[in-house]
C-alpha cells in the first residue's frame, strides 16, 4: 500500500490533465465547427450574391440542420478521463483510508507493547525493592521511601494490566472491524 499510494497520486495528476486537454479538445471541435458555420454565412453569401441555395453546411433546403446537429453531439460526448479521474481519485481515497486505519492499529500495538515492558520494568523494579536488593531508583531513599516506592509500583502494576487488557481487546476489535468493513 505504501507504494501504490504514490503512484496513483502520480496518475491521478496524469488523468487529471489528459481529462483537461480532452475537454479543451471538445471545446475546439465546437468552436471550428461554428467557424465553419460562420464562414459559409458570410463569406459563401458574398460570393455567390446573396443565393442561400449555393450553400452547403447550412442549406436551407437540407434534411439535417448541421448547426443543431453539432451542438447535439457536442452535448453528447462525455469525457471517458473525466470517469476515469473519478474512479481513481475514489480508489485513492479507500486506499489512503485503509492506509490510515492500519496505521491506526499499529499505533495500538505499540502502545500495547510499550504498557507490557513498562509493567515488566516496575514488576522487576519491585522484586528487588522487597528482596531489600539496591537498585539506582532506590539508592538514596530511605526504608519508607521504599515501601512507598513499592506501592506505587504495585498500583502502576496493577494500572498496566488494566490497559493492556483493554488494548488487547481494542486489538481484536479493530481486526474483526478492518477484516469484516474495511477489507
Amino acid at each position: 500500500m505504501k507504494r501504490a499510494i504514490p503512484v496513483l497520486e502520480v496518475q491521478k495528476k496524469q488523468i487529471k490533465k489528459m481529462m483537461e486537454v480532452r475537454d479543451t479538445q471538445d471545446a475546439s471541435y465546437l468552436t471550428i465547427m461554428n467557424g465553419l458555420l460562420k464562414y459559409e454565412d458570410n463569406n459563401v453569401e458574398y460570393y455567390s450574391e446573396q443565393e442561400k441555395e449555393k450553400r452547403v453546411l447550412t442549406h436551407p433546403d437540407a434534411p439535417v440542420d448541421v448547426k443543431e446537429r453539432s451542438d447535439a453531439t457536442f452535448k453528447g460526448m462525455r469525457n471517458p478521463y473525466r470517469e476515469v479521474y473519478m474512479v481513481l481519485k475514489g480508489e485513492l481515497l479507500d486506499l489512503k483510508g485503509m492506509s490510515e486505519a492500519l496505521h491506526g492499529r499499529e499505533a495500538v500495538v505499540k502502545s500495547l507493547s510499550s504498557t507490557e515492558a513498562k509493567k515488566r520494568s516496575d514488576t522487576e523494579e519491585i522484586e528487588k525493592l522487597s528482596q531489600g536488593k539496591t537498585t539506582l531508583k532506590s539508592f538514596f531513599k530511605s526504608k519508607s521511601g521504599k515501601e512507598n516506592e513499592i506501592l506505587q509500583l504495585q498500583a502502576a502494576v496493577e494500572v498496566a494490566n488494566r490497559d493492556i487488557k483493554d488494548y488487547k481487546k481494542l486489538i481484536t476489535f479493530l481486526t474483526i472491524y478492518h477484516g469484516q468493513v474495511a477489507i
